[in-house]
């Protein structure tokens, strides 16, 4: 969060308020060259990732007790490589057929990013790993009101959040800033 907070701050008050999506196209012609050059390989990976999560979760389920499932086989690496084909094409075909993809994003990350990452365990702590009551001792009153901050702004992450998407997309529609699906330009993009 730390992180995530200072590069949006930085970002923001250096470009101001007609920051670029991604903000990365922000910069100079030669500086978005450089800085995507080093972006690009993080994404790749990042998206790999969540590919290889999704079809290993697919053999898992559709494969629980074939060879297929440990690839270590033709066959195996057959069904493998197809379906990280198939999630990529239709990672793809879902990214690019969303007009408004970057605010859905936005929307997805305030519902359930926000969720998983503060909310949840701030609820998890209350329910699930107190010592002997949440006032049994001052580290557990100390734990139970950091825990309350936290849940409390992961609240104003999610409402917040999932009103400023919705509205951004909204006022994207109203502008005519919208492009079709398939469309590589908008207003947003240089």
């Amino acid at each position: 969060m730390f992180i995530y907070t200072i590069t949006g701050a930085l970002i923001y008050a250096f470009v101001g308020d007609e920051v670029a999506s991604p903000a990365l196209l922000s910069t100079s012609e030669t500086v978005s060259r450089v800085t995507f050059g080093v972006a690009l390989p993080v994404i790749f990976i990042s998206g790999a990732i969540n590919s290889t999560v999704l079809a290993r979760y697919i053999i898992s389920r559709a494969f629980p007790k074939s060879d297929i499932r440990f690839i270590h086989n033709a066959r195996g690496w057959f069904v493998w490589v197809s379906i990280l084909a198939c999630i990529t094409v239709v990672a793809w075909v879902v990214g690019e057929a969303i007009p408004f993809f970057n605010a859905l994003l936005g929307v997805i990350a305030s519902l359930f990013v926000s969720g998983f990452t503060i909310y949840f365990p701030a609820i998890f702590w209350f329910t699930l790993l107190k010592e002997g009551g949440w006032t049994s001792s001052w580290k557990n009153i100390g734990y139970s009101v950091l825990n309350a901050v936290v849940f409390l702004i992961g609240m104003v992450f999610l409402v917040g959040g999932t009103y400023a998407s919705v509205l951004d997309i909204i006022n994207s529609y109203s502008a005519g800033t919208v492009g079709s699906a398939f469309a590589c330009a908008t207003s947003n993009y240089v």
